[in-house]
């Protein structure tokens, strides 16, 4: 094990892992539409790179949960254009029914993409 608990500043500028009593981490990160987490500062990437933030298991697990919010989302318009149809029977409803295969075909080809690839490899069990 290496010390690489350096002395705290609050400059993100710093390689260093900022004092999580005192700093919320979810300001350090965004995660892109792979499931990458990024940082637009030093601390951020240290912390990344340090801790192999973004290996294929956490990539597979990100990516997994945002395939279950958009699932949910998809649940919510089936219910929107299920009461619609009730009620109304509109040419709106249908063309919400459209958009709605669409958004499931994105979910689709995502869980897909997802399952393609292998959660880890020789290389990724050592360490940098």
């Amino acid at each position: 094990k290496s010390n690489d608990w350096f002395d705290i500043t609050d400059d993100l500028k710093d390689h260093q892992y900022p004092d999580p009593s005192a700093f919320n981490y979810n300001d350090l990160f965004d995660v892109d539409n792979n499931g990458e987490l990024k940082s637009n500062n030093n601390c951020g990437e240290y912390i990344i790179n340090k801790l192999a933030l973004n290996r294929r298991q956490l990539l597979i697990d990100r990516n997994f949960s945002l395939l279950l919010l958009g699932y949910k989302a998809i649940v919510n318009e089936f219910r929107n254009i299920r009461d619609e149809l009730i009620n109304n029977g509109s040419n709106e409803a249908r063309d919400l029914l459209s958009k709605l295969v669409q958004a499931n075909d994105v979910v689709i080809d995502k869980k897909d993409k997802m399952y393609e690839s292998a959660p880890y490899t020789i290389d990724d069990t050592k360490r940098p």
